[in-house]
């Protein structure tokens, strides 16, 4: 019993510390909770009130107090709600459940236990407890752990932290994998060796995936259909912005999403009224749902008009999907015409059954891409055609495809079947027949003269898959149609509003751009018409209609921008109906369309152009900007030091203020002055040039490259060396008409004037070190200096 009593002695006296009672371990200033040691009589029970007024302030003042003291509790009862008591529950240490022993903890007999209650604000409890308005909850600490608390085999056993499950929640919302969430989490923690065997902060991978699965639960249900179709009902409710739509039966599901920015795209776009591309993708989630996005043409490339997820792909899912997205769409669908003039789609039949059901009045094409690749996939599949006349047999399909008119496809395959190799090949032969009967899907000749603007493949449909698999999925698979639908919904029409953005914004190329033609053409006007001579084939002539965007040549006929109608838009300053024009008012409407009622001011996308700005014009600015101009410095500084005042800012006046007593204190430092400077030298100024030898003519020979390379070392600086002393303004004007030059002055970095000024000070040194006989070594050593900051071009280094 003594060591018993020892043991608990300790632990209070470490735990505890008063001051004005007042413990500063269980001070959590973090989350705002005071606390007080109330009583501390009884042997290893320590009662402590704190600020929590509510459940789940007390809840909180939990979390934070095992965090702080890394354990772990179980709640083992708790008490009904009273009108004198608010809540209380009695948690115990989880090594100390039998019920543990051996499962999951280590159970070690822990006899520690907390209590937690509220008590009401009442009339009673007020006179009674003169704790309980500032301090409602009483938490009663009752024994000790038996076990270490600090190791890393008891660390690795916490339970994780509420914040913890919470920081995984961001994770799991920004898109992040288990694997992901942890290596992030872990990175952005930073945990030292304790921390990272602590898993209440730092959970393990299996905790992790199991945060995952609860996370996945619940926000996208489960695999089952009722929870995963609950589950997109939910998320519909939370976004009524835009418009989901689903349907079920026994066998198959369908959902169907059409955003705000895809309903702006069929309201504004021509372009959603006439070609619309339709493909489907799959195994992209666990259960291998079918994504179908309607696309049409827009200068920033294809842009969504729907997407439709199925469970299959069969002609009754198809057809179900597009119902229910006309039904969606309303009255707005395809730029307001409720179908497009033509579909274009690979060679799925029940694609195009669907397409047929529910809106039968728009035509059917097939890509061109995708015909010529099923071709080519049955000859290299097939076995009945020999590898050396696979080529052959190809180039059959291919002059059918791009024939020009009726005849000529039938002037092709008539000679096809009077070869030999139809008759060698029957299979093939018997393969290409049931193609030629449907030859108004794919055949070039059967889109003359309607419009399908110049789209013989379906390249849209292609591009906006990798989009699909590659930025929005990242090529990873989703876990079901709830997941793929919050994707589709966010991420995927978020890309395509900033790539509208981009091209409203200058940052993205034009896809409809047009280049400019090197050939010649005869133009002649026709009423409403231009007739233009064909440059290939002589005495041909085209009728362009520049109104409806169409010309006589077989490019024109079928809606796509040929040459001729560039030379008609360029010769004649019209507009092509189809191409899109560069200008701040599209600009505008395009970034209307991306934003919608957020649009940007005109004056935002209009394009300034940048005019030069003269050299007087420059200089008489900066004049203006840098304070003590030439112009002001000249009248205060005699002997010429404009353009010294111009490259130190505020001038001469400065370096004065810089220096106490400016340049007649200097006078005055030096005994007698300027004049007594010259006396005190035998000869004055004159004979200090004796003095150096080579006088001032020398002094430039001194430093390599004289006044011209010290100039070098300051950017822009000085153009020419000032003359001070007797006759300085006739020298300086000499100086002057001999450079015809225009001076362009520079405004350095502020630092540039604190180093002159260090120089001048260390000149001063020189002078009051060496005296006047040394007046040689004086300006040796500073010439020597200034060679050391030319060689290290720490000058060039202050200027901006």
């Amino acid at each position: 019993m003594p060591q018993r009593e020892n043991r608990t002695a300790q632990l209070v006296t470490r735990l505890f510390n008063y001051a004005n009672g007042t413990t500063l371990e269980f001070n959590f200033d973090v989350d705002g909770f005071k606390n007080i040691i109330v009583d501390q009589s009884e042997k290893n029970v320590i009662q402590i009130r704190t600020n929590a007024s509510t459940e789940e302030r007390a809840m909180q003042w939990l979390q934070v107090y095992m965090k702080k003291f890394k354990t772990s509790l179980n709640v083992v009862r708790k008490y009904n709600v009273t009108k004198k008591l608010h809540m209380r529950h009695i948690y115990q240490c989880q090594h100390g459940r039998k019920r543990s022993q051996g499962i999951k903890k280590i159970y070690s007999g822990c006899t520690l236990s907390v209590d937690i209650k509220i008590k009401a604000i009442t009339k009673y409890n007020k006179m009674h407890d003169k704790y309980v308005q500032d301090y409602p909850c009483i938490v009663n600490i009752i024994g000790e752990h038996n076990h270490s608390t600090g190791s890393a085999s008891a660390l690795n056993q916490l339970k994780l932290l509420q914040e913890t499950k919470k920081d995984f929640a961001i994770y799991f919302d920004a898109g992040m994998t288990a694997a992901q969430a942890r290596q992030i989490h872990q990175e952005r923690k930073m945990f030292d060796l304790s921390d990272m065997a602590n898993n209440s902060i730092n959970p393990k991978p299996r905790v992790v995936n199991y945060l995952r699965q609860l996370w996945v639960a619940d926000n996208h249900g489960s695999l089952e259909k009722p929870d995963m179709l609950f589950a997109i009902k939910k998320y519909a409710e939370n976004h009524p912005s835009s418009k989901i739509a689903w349907d079920e039966d026994d066998n198959r599901f369908v959902v169907v999403l059409a955003t705000e920015f895809m309903l702006r795209i069929h309201k504004e776009f021509r372009e959603a009224g006439e070609v619309v591309f339709v493909d489907t993708t799959s195994h992209v989630n666990q259960i291998k749902t079918a994504v179908t996005p309607l696309l049409c043409a827009s200068p920033a490339g294809a842009m969504p008009l729907g997407v439709i997820l199925s469970s299959s792909q069969d002609e009754l899912s198809y057809t179900k999907g597009f119902g229910l997205l006309k039904d969606v769409l309303g009255d707005v669908a395809f730029f307001g015409k409720n179908y497009p003039d033509c579909f274009m789609t690979d060679n799925c039949k029940t694609e195009k059954k669907a397409l047929c059901n529910v809106w039968p009045h728009a035509k059917q094409y097939i890509c061109i891409f995708h015909l010529l690749q099923q071709v080519w996939k049955w000859l290299c599949t097939s076995g009945c055609v020999k590898k050396e006349d696979r080529p052959n047999m190809m180039s059959v399909a291919q002059r059918l495809v791009y024939t020009k008119t009726d005849s000529e496809f039938t002037e092709v395959w008539k000679t096809y079947l009077s070869r030999e190799d139809s008759l060698k090949y029957r299979s093939y032969t018997k393969y290409l027949s049931k193609l030629v009967e449907q030859q108004q899907f794919w055949s070039s000749h059967h889109r003359t003269g309607t419009l399908p603007h110049g789209h013989n493949t379906s390249n849209f449909a292609e591009s906006t898959m990798c989009i699909i698999k590659d930025i929005v999925h990242n090529r990873c698979k989703g876990f079901n149609t709830c997941h793929l639908l919050i994707y589709m919904n966010e991420v995927f029409d978020s890309y395509m509003k900033r790539r509208l953005l981009d091209l409203a914004l200058g940052r993205k190329d034009n896809c409809a751009k047009l280049h400019t033609i090197n050939e010649t053409f005869s133009i002649q006007r026709d009423d409403e018409q231009y007739l233009v001579s064909s440059s290939s084939h002589t005495g041909v002539v085209y009728v362009v209609d520049m109104k409806i965007g169409l010309c006589e040549c077989p490019q024109g006929q079928m809606g796509d921008i040929c040459k001729h109608q560039v030379a008609c838009a360029e010769s004649k300053s019209l507009e092509l109906l189809q191409a899109f024009t560069d200008s701040p008012e599209r600009r505008q409407w395009l970034a209307s369309v991306a934003l919608g009622k957020k649009t940007p001011p005109l004056e935002f996308l209009v394009c300034e152009k940048m005019t030069p700005v003269s050299s007087e014009r420059c200089r008489a600015e900066i004049d203006d900007t840098v304070p003590g101009s030439s112009k002001e410095n000249n009248d205060t500084v005699p002997r010429g030091t404009k353009e010294i005042n111009d490259t130190v800012p505020g001038g001469s006046e400065e370096i004065n203020d810089t220096v106490p007593g400016g340049s007649k204190e200097i006078d005055d430092a030096v005994p007698g002055g300027n004049k007594e400077t010259d006396n005190t030298v035998p000869g004055g100024s004159k004979e200090i040039d004796d003095a150096v030898p080579g006088g001032s003519e020398e002094t430039d020979d001194t430093v390599p490259g004289g006044s011209e390379e010290i100039n070098d070392i300051v950017p822009g600086g000085i153009k020419e060396i000032i003359v001070t002393g007797p006759g300085a303004n006739e020298a300086n004007n000499q100086q002057s008409k001999r450079e015809n030059v225009p001076k362009m002055v520079l405004q350095p970095h502020p630092a540039l004037a604190m180093y002159t000024n260090s120089l001048i000070e260390d000149i001063r040194k020189y002078v009051d070190e060496y005296g006047d006989k040394d007046t040689q070594s004086a300006l040796d050593s500073f010439q020597k200096k200034l060679r050391a900051v030319r060689s290290s071009n720490a000058l060039n280094a202050l200027f901006v």
